[in-house]
């Protein structure tokens, strides 16, 4: 198994969004529901009730009510749980062409349930955020717009200083004018 991957330019780049096949449902049940016979993907236990997220077929064939269908889609890159950004990217990406989301991280891997009618613009849009951010680091940039040196065009670090370590009003880090 490949490292966990924090650098965010690194994971968007290494995306590889894969759609899962199927038609997957969130729904919840009481909390002394059994879910192993609905063979879940994932649970979560919540004060109100149980959420599944299983296959539709067997969330209905268990006489619950599907409150969600969706499509899965797995992204291949081995994300970092304590990478910085991901999700955010991923939430602007689809909803720039209107496209809801639910993210699950898990150990190796983050999976965005999208609405199922949606799934291939879903994929599309995953698949074009990738490609951008590949395009961006062939022109030496990252995601921020930045070179390599982590400046913006104008020549400005993150903090927003010159090469000179300046800001705007000519102060250095220390407040001093020059």
């Amino acid at each position: 198994m490949t490292p966990a991957i924090r650098d965010l330019s690194l994971l968007l780049r290494t995306l590889r969004p894969e759609r899962q096949p199927g038609v997957w449902a969130f729904a919840t049940c009481p909390h002394d529901f059994d879910p192993a016979p609905i063979q879940p993907l994932s649970t979560f236990r919540e004060r109100e009730a149980f959420t599944v997220i299983a296959r539709e077929e067997h969330v209905r064939a268990a006489g619950l009510q599907p409150l969600f269908l969706c499509a899965w889609i797995a992204l291949a890159v081995h994300s970092d749980l304590e990478a910085v950004g991901l999700t955010a990217a991923i939430a602007a990406a689809l909803t720039a062409r209107g496209i809801s989301c639910n993210v699950v991280a898990a150990a190796y891997h983050d999976h965005v349930f999208v609405p199922v009618e949606r799934a291939d613009d879903a994929m599309d849009a995953l698949i074009a955020l990738q490609r951008n951010s590949v395009e961006k680091c062939a022109e030496g940039s990252d995601e921020a717009g930045r070179d390599k040196a982590g400046r913006d065009k104008a020549g400005r670090d993150k903090a927003g200083r010159d090469e000179a370590g300046r800001d705007d009003a000519g102060r250095d880090a220390g407040g001093l004018s020059a």
